[in-house]
């Protein structure tokens, strides 16, 4: 993976707390509030109610504790954007033969392909888009869920991608390359149907070029330990000159999870 690490600024966070703890050895960790211009993203799609208070932020060694790839269903409500106060499934299933790999298939739009690189993280090796019938491969595959980040730190990597018709893989319909950058924005309470959970928050850009279309898109992600995805937000603004735009916004709050 072409991926690189940049360390935390002081002046580009707000310190709230820090304190080392001398279990395992000294371990730094930081209560970070958000920025301004975060929680107004934020809020503006989530509302008002579901972050709570800032809170410490541990280093996330075991992304699969925070992400876990296993068999499951995730029920989410649509807070804002497309589809505001409906549901939809995100199911969760073990790819035969690799229990290091599932399909997660996002309510009626697109089926993800999960993996584990060799470091823990968890990144996307592809995605099915279901109605165009289309599959993008990534390679390397793009950093979801980045191995041993410390709260305040960016990783960032560059991915290669190739679109495909769906069942056919030997005819290339388009490439392109896109920077995928992550940032660990802290540790807070939220608050969703599903219940309170303690979330770690993670800020995730993709930007580049895939055949005629300029790819912008932001997600931010609440993941809980042993959940996964409580909460998030997706702004993508993507366009082909004289083609098309595809310009949105989108909330989602966690309702229910189960095998």
């Amino acid at each position: 993976m072409r991926a690189k690490r940049r360390a935390p600024g002081v002046t580009l966070l707000t310190v709230l707390f820090l304190a080392v703890t001398a279990i395992g050895g000294a371990e730094e960790v930081l209560t970070l509030d958000l920025s301004a211009e975060d929680r107004a993203a934020l809020t503006a799609v989530l509302g008002e109610h579901v972050i709570g208070k800032a809170v410490a932020a541990r280093a996330i060694e075991k992304p699969a504790d925070w992400y876990p790839l296993d068999d499951r269903v995730l029920t989410y409500e649509i807070t804002g954007g497309r589809g505001s106060g409906s549901t939809e499934d995100y199911v969760f299933e073990r790819l035969e033969g690799d229990p290091r790999r599932v399909s997660a298939r996002q309510g009626k739009d697109a089926v993800l392909y999960l993996g584990t690189a060799a470091d823990g993280t968890i990144v996307i090796e592809a995605e099915e888009t279901l109605g165009a019938k289309m599959l993008s491969r990534f390679t390397p595959p793009q950093p979801l869920v980045p191995s041993g980040m410390k709260v305040g730190e960016t990783t960032e990597a560059e991915t290669d991608v190739a679109v495909y018709r769906v069942g056919r893989p030997d005819r290339v319909k388009l490439t392109g390359a896109l920077r995928v950058s992550c940032r660990y924005l802290g540790a807070f309470e939220v608050h969703v149907p599903s219940g309170r959970y303690t979330a770690v928050l993670l800020k995730s850009t993709f930007e580049g070029k895939i055949g005629p279309a300029i790819v912008r898109e932001t997600e931010y992600r609440f993941l809980a330990e042993g959940v996964g995805t409580v909460a998030m937000v997706v702004k993508r603004n993507n366009s082909a000159v004289l083609i098309y735009r595809d310009r949105y916004e989108v909330g989602k709050v966690l309702t229910a999870h189960g095998k």
